[in-house]
């Protein structure tokens, strides 16, 4: 079943938080192949936006994050950055609000293993990135807590 587009109530009252706003401002009626771009010129950034979604434009959204670190199509200097924000990204969310990942979580549990089994592929630097196995475990041990799995 594909998902649709969030639509302004999806965003809730994204006015009234100034990061709900801004992320409204980028991503608001965009398609996740659209976002692709986006997510290319400046992940973290584009990152950070996903972090202060509301719930519904939050899963849209992350499976379109999760569709653009599968595919691959970042420049190789991105890559370490676009590996840590997705695996941070999952981790976070599941710390702070569950609820939000949780009923897309199956869909991007299998990336995140990727991510951690191939760190060195990314260039991600444990002494920078920290040990992305060590990060896999609490996303697995924070599921499982949060009631998936």
């Amino acid at each position: 079943m594909e998902i649709e587009i969030p639509t302004e109530t999806d965003w809730e009252e994204y006015w009234a938080d100034l990061d709900q706003r801004d992320a409204y401002e980028v991503f608001y009626g965009r398609t996740n192949a659209e976002m692709h771009k986006e997510f290319r010129k400046y992940v973290t950034g584009r990152t950070t936006d996903l972090r202060f979604m509301p719930a519904i434009p939050f899963r849209y959204y992350m499976l379109g994050f999760k569709d653009f670190v599968v595919s691959s199509r970042f420049d190789e200097l991105d890559a370490p950055d676009v590996a840590n924000c997705y695996i941070s990204l999952v981790e976070d969310k599941l710390k702070d609000a569950p609820e939000h990942i949780l009923p897309i979580f199956d869909k991007l549990l299998g990336t995140a293993e990727y991510i951690a089994n191939h760190q060195d592929d990314y260039g991600a630097s444990v002494h920078i990135y920290g040990d992305f196995q060590d990060k896999l475990t609490l996303i697995k041990e924070l599921a499982r807590k949060a009631g998936s799995g």
